[in-house]
């Protein structure tokens, strides 16, 4: 039976921390707890470290991002998040375009929404930047 440290439960003693997915997958880890922040790769944040569970990293983030026989690259996987979030606030603006007075409840969402865009879009900025 496999012993636990003092710090780890049970339940996240089987997770994967951020430098274990960066090497199953070859990212650096950067990469990964930005990828994480996108939600591209699905994961828990406990406390200021994320956590991964293993049976989801294999399919959720092996087969799209390493579905070409090329060197994995976590722009690629950002970009269809992007494509998303883009499409989100480009909605918002038409609902707000078509209305004579938009309500504030469609303002407050446009906004969170653009918020969101603006952040991915920094992410994104910095991975290019690192290359």
């Amino acid at each position: 039976m496999a012993q636990t440290s003092q710090t780890e439960t049970p339940k996240t003693a089987q997770w994967l921390t951020v430098e274990d997915v960066a090497a199953r997958l070859g990212f650096a880890v950067p990469a990964v707890r930005r990828l994480a922040r996108l939600k591209i790769l699905a994961g828990e944040k406990i406390g200021k470290q994320w956590r991964f569970s293993p049976d989801v990293i294999p399919d959720q983030v092996e087969k799209p991002i390493r579905a070409w026989d090329a060197e994995p690259d976590p722009v690629h996987a950002a970009l269809p998040v992007l494509r998303e979030r883009l499409a989100d606030v480009l909605l918002m603006v038409d609902a707000v375009l078509y209305r004579p007075v938009p309500p504030p409840s469609i303002l407050r969402e446009l906004a969170k929404q653009m918020e969101s865009l603006s952040e991915t879009c920094l992410i994104i900025r910095d991975m290019l930047q690192e290359r």
